[in-house]
């Protein structure tokens, strides 16, 4: 019995002196090379240095694109609309076929005015057959009364006949050149019953459809022309009136048209609304083939302030929260939540502000929180960056 205590007494100390020493041993052994492959894993990947820029202080009204010229189209004669080509939104090019009047007045009065034709005519042989015969008639009085078997009288008659005669041939003829004039300029009328564009553009408003009494100086389409350019017009808050003039450099946004630039106040409309309490500025984009009626956003510079900007390639999006990865200055790379506020795109050495969802090369993200001057994002591969891991 006391041999069995000793032995008791003996295995204590060894097995406290097993899991001070082996299992701690083993716990290394098994999280070191988890530890170590993650110490170890590299990534290769783009990076943008973070820092201050000077960007302006705008003010904001909302506007939208309008064609410098509006052209509507019309008929030149009267007549019913047979076809109509083209609806709203349809784009056409000079020359291009829009509307075709019905020809069946037109044809009628052709056919009319060539059977009033053809009865001169007739009219005008019948009396040139009596002509013939007064002629001859004259003639032969002549004759007689040079041989004294025909009095004066006789002589006169005949003679008064024959001049009738040639003057209802004159008048004859004149009535056929006339009815001829005016065949041609009914038929000239047929040019007109085909209407085509005479600029390159779209359909902005359709106005009639085929039935449609077309009389002249009525308008059946309205088409913006494409070369002679864009406005962009907005209506800008009273509180800046005689603090922007014509000629001044403003910012357009045209989302739906990807467009963003700087371009001049054409005009201003000094009159304000009163309901507004604005007043209007036309901004000329020079923009060719840029449809009318686009919303866009037009930007008054107020002044200048620094901010952050990084670029929006860089952002990340987890569970509805925006973050990048950040590089330390021992290279590891650390996940970061941020808030951003409004989109940039650069333009050579300035920043143009810019709406939406852009994922563009140029496109820039200013960030309120989370970022500061000096710090380093990565912009590329960012479907292998981790957590933890090194960068190259």
């Amino acid at each position: 019995m006391k041999n069995l205590v000793s032995r008791k007494s003996l295995l204590v100390p060894i097995f406290a002196f097993f899991l001070i020493t082996v299992l701690p041993a083993c716990r290394q052994e098994s999280r070191g090379p988890e530890q170590g492959h993650r110490a170890e894993k590299k990534i290769k990947a783009e990076t943008y240095a973070v820092k201050w820029v000077d960007l302006p202080i705008l003010y904001s009204f909302p506007g939208s694109t309008r064609a410098k010229i509006i052209v509507n189209i019309g008929a030149k004669i009267p007549g019913y609309i047979k076809d109509i080509f083209v609806e709203e939104g349809d784009e056409v090019a000079p020359g291009q076929t829009l509307v075709r009047i019905d020809e069946t007045d037109i044809a009628a009065k052709i056919k009319a005015l060539e059977a009033s034709k053809q009865a001169v005519l007739r009219r005008k042989k019948a009396i040139q057959s009596r002509l013939a015969y007064a002629d001859s008639n004259f003639s032969r009085i002549k004759r007689l009364f040079e041989m004294e078997s025909a009095t004066r009288e006789e002589l006169d008659r005949a003679t008064s006949e024959l001049e009738a005669l040639k003057a209802q041939v004159k008048a004859v003829e004149a009535e056929a050149a006339a009815v001829d004039a005016q065949v041609r300029e009914v038929k000239n009328q047929l040019n007109y019953l085909r209407i085509t564009s005479p600029v390159s553009g779209w359909v902005v408003k359709r106005l009639a459809d085929p039935g449609t009494l077309a009389n002249p100086g009525m308008v059946l389409l309205s088409l913006a022309s494409k070369e002679a350019g864009t406005w962009f017009e907005a209506m800008v808050d009273e509180e800046l009136q005689g603090k922007v003039k014509a000629g001044q450099m403003v910012q357009v946004e045209v989302p739906a048209a990807s467009l963003a630039v700087k371009a001049p106040i054409a005009r201003l409309v000094p009159q304000v609304n009163p309901a507004s309490h604005a007043f209007k500025v036309k901004v000329d984009l020079g923009e060719r083939g840029l449809k009318s009626g686009l919303f866009g956003t037009l930007l008054i510079e107020s002044g200048r302030r620094r901010a952050v900007l990084i670029p929006v390639k860089a952002l990340v999006e987890r569970g509805g929260i925006k973050g990048v990865f950040t590089v330390g200055a021992d290279n590891v790379i650390h996940w970061r939540v941020i808030k951003i506020g409004s989109l940039w795109q650069r333009s050579g050495s300035t920043f143009l502000q810019v709406s939406g969802d852009r994922a563009a090369d140029n496109v820039f993200a200013e960030v309120l929180a989370g970022i500061n001057h000096g710090d380093i994002v990565i912009t590329s591969d960012l479907d292998k960056v981790q957590e933890g891991a090194s960068l190259e």
